[in-house]
């Protein structure tokens, strides 16, 4: 006999984050009722880690590959995906192999009408992606965007108006080229802008750029700075502009922390609300300890919260009463430090043991970072780190 039971019961159901897909599989055979809504849930957020699946036999018989099988040949479920992720393509031996393989990731992609935030890392499949866009009827309204740095980026993001949420890729390739003047004006008020790759940020005009609309805007903010390269142009952004920044996360080198970090704490000072403050390394053997990066940073009378990593970064503080720290942020409550199940080095335990025994005992909250729920571009960013900011 059909399950009779009212809606609300099904949707309860539903929401619980214990269900895997398999399980929403299953709910799908109960009832039409039922299966509108367990099939809403399953294809709401699809990553493609495999792109091959979609080409081959033998791979459309993974989990994966049948998904995106269903996905090709049924609009109704093609219609539920909000979230669209394809992690890389792989290089095919064979023009006419990579060919096929994209032309199955531009029909995916035109059959996703409701699709509100679109990822990928691969320049390739970002073009198809604005070819789908421009050739089909129903216009797409994002919010959401990862990319690789690529002029194919400026034309997407123009064609966005309504986007909040923008994680960058930078390419080597692209590192010292500026293709932020062909087009016309980017009209999109970012919240979120994440530069999540290890290439650095972009120069100060395209910074510029693509931030001219969001100055009133922009709550969280992610810069990889570069390697100080001699006879390089100084890097200069000035963040004074953003007045609703809450978070800034810096990933640094130690070699260039000193001109170039000293240029943005410079304008640091004058975000008013500015209550989160994230400092990391690309090398642990690179970082700071807390003792000077506290001597370097400005003053931040809203701060509440302050990252660093490595965590062996916070020992000089466990030896002391923290009286260096409470003296120039007195609103600190809540220290951070980079979480791992897995620890990588002995001392990074004994480190993360001697912040967490430090911290009740002083009146901080000591918490581990990289979380879920505790991401800088949640759920946007394909490639986490250290931090784990997906």
């Amino acid at each position: 006999m059909p399950c009779r039971l009212p809606t609300e019961i099904f949707e309860a159901i539903l929401t619980e984050d214990s269900l895997s897909p398999a399980d929403l599989a299953r709910c799908c055979l109960v009832n039409r009722s039922f299966a509108d809504l367990a099939r809403t849930r399953l294809y709401r957020d699809v990553t493609i880690t495999k792109p091959q699946s979609m080409l081959t036999w033998s791979s459309e018989q993974t989990p994966e590959g049948m998904k995106m099988r269903t996905l090709r040949e049924s609009r109704t479920c093609a219609t539920c995906v909000r979230s669209l992720s394809i992690v890389s393509v792989d290089k095919w031996e064979t023009p006419a192999a990579r060919e096929r393989l994209q032309s199955c990731i531009s029909a995916l992609l035109g059959h996703c009408l409701k699709l509100q935030s679109f990822h990928t890392s691969s320049t390739d499949t970002a073009t198809h992606f604005l070819s789908s866009l421009t050739q089909t009827s129903t216009s797409r309204v994002l919010t959401g965007l990862s990319l690789p740095w690529c002029s194919i980026m400026w034309d997407l993001i123009r064609q966005q108006p309504s986007l909040t949420t923008l994680v960058l890729y930078r390419e080597w390739s692209a590192m010292s080229t500026s293709t932020a003047s062909r087009g016309g004006p980017i009209l999109c008020q970012l919240k979120t802008l994440d530069f999540a790759d290890t290439g650095g940020s972009p120069n100060a005009s395209d910074f510029q750029a693509l931030t001219q609309n969001s100055t009133t805007t922009l709550t969280a903010l992610r810069l990889r700075l570069p390697f100080k390269r001699r006879g390089e142009e100084r890097l200069f952004y000035d963040l004074s502009l953003f007045q609703c920044l809450l978070h800034l996360r810096i990933t640094y080198n130690q070699a260039a922390f000193t001109e170039i970090c000293a240029d943005i704490f410079a304008t640091i000072g004058s975000c008013p609300r500015l209550s989160r403050l994230t400092l990391d390394t690309y090398n642990r053997g690179d970082s700071w300890p807390v003792t000077t990066l506290i001597d370097s940073m400005p003053a931040l009378p809203n701060l509440e919260r302050l990252d660093l990593e490595p965590v062996t970064a916070w020992v000089p503080l466990t030896e002391t009463d923290g009286s260096f720290l409470t003296a120039k942020y007195s609103s600190v409550r809540i220290l951070g430090y980079p979480h791992s199940e897995f620890p990588r080095y002995w001392q990074d335990q004994d480190s993360v043991d001697a912040i967490c025994a430090w911290c009740p005992a002083h009146g901080f909250e000591a918490v581990a970072c990289g979380v879920p729920g505790d991401s800088l571009a949640e759920p946007l960013e394909l490639m986490p780190d250290f931090w784990d900011c997906r």
